[in-house]
């Protein structure tokens, strides 16, 4: 067997154990993609009259520790307002990772993720009312918050008093509020330039009438009749719209008239 022969042997093994390891090894650097996040601001109902809403989540990563603040509501006549938490990482332990209730108050929760180090790469939060045992919550008795860089801020987390916290979800709230009446208005303003378009084609068809052939005609009125439907559905969406800016701004007078010390 000559030199040549060898060194074909050798590059095929070498060929054969790149292939071997980069197969095995590859879970080591190749991850899985990210979930859909949870939106911020998003309310997310769940068994009877309950609902959780994501206000914020940020990480700190001199501290190790995750902020998330939530909206808890509860409308149902169990007057259960205590609740369990549990973080689950997507890779690797969760074993060391502890949740923290700093508060929790009717506008607000505050929980505190601590020993959660810096490699992580997206974590479900799970929120559940202590109706029963923990081990005996049912699928539809929680809800999963699913935390990664696309809703995480990362920066430095200080320390605040139940006060600084009420203060800072007071004026979120009007915010919010002031923010989903210039959206509404900005509905109503693209729906009426719909029905301008609508109501201007059928007077345009009006003004020619005259110069039409008897087929152009048929076509025409057919689509007034499907432009009268739409027409209707349109009037519609801006009477809803304009009742949620009258409820919306009505909610931001009383936020607005509301003492908080």
């Amino acid at each position: 067997m000559g030199n040549t022969d060898i060194k074909k042997i050798l590059y095929s093994l070498l060929i054969i154990f790149c292939i071997y390891l980069l197969f095995f090894t590859s879970k080591l650097y190749i991850h899985e993609p990210l979930r859909e996040e949870s939106k911020i601001g998003d309310k997310i109902s769940y068994m009877q009259n309950r609902s959780v809403t994501l206000v914020h989540a940020t990480y700190d990563k001199d501290k190790k520790e995750m902020e998330v603040q939530l909206d808890l509501d509860n409308n149902s006549n169990d007057n259960i307002d205590e609740y369990y938490y549990i973080v689950s990482k997507t890779e690797g332990s969760s074993e060391d990772i502890k949740v923290q209730e700093v508060y929790n108050k009717p506008m607000y929760t505050v929980l505190r993720i601590k020993n959660l180090k810096g490699n992580f790469r997206e974590i479900s939060l799970f929120v559940a009312p202590k109706i029963t045992d923990i081990g005996d919550i049912g699928d539809s008795d929680y809800v999963e918050l699913v935390l990664n860089k696309n809703n995480i801020k990362y920066m430095a987390l200080n320390d605040k008093s139940e006060i600084d916290y009420l203060r800072e979800r007071h004026a979120m709230l009007i915010k919010e509020k002031e923010d989903h009446v210039n959206k509404m208005k900005l509905k109503i303003k693209k729906h009426e330039e719909e029905l301008y378009n609508i109501r201007k084609s059928q007077r345009d068809y009006k003004e020619n009438i005259d110069y039409l052939t008897d087929e152009e005609k048929a076509s025409y009125e057919d689509r007034i009749k499907s432009n009268k439907e739409e027409e209707n559905i349109i009037e519609d969406k801006i009477k809803n719209c304009k009742k949620r800016i009258k409820t919306d701004k009505e909610d931001i007078k009383k936020l607005k008239n509301m003492k908080v010390n």
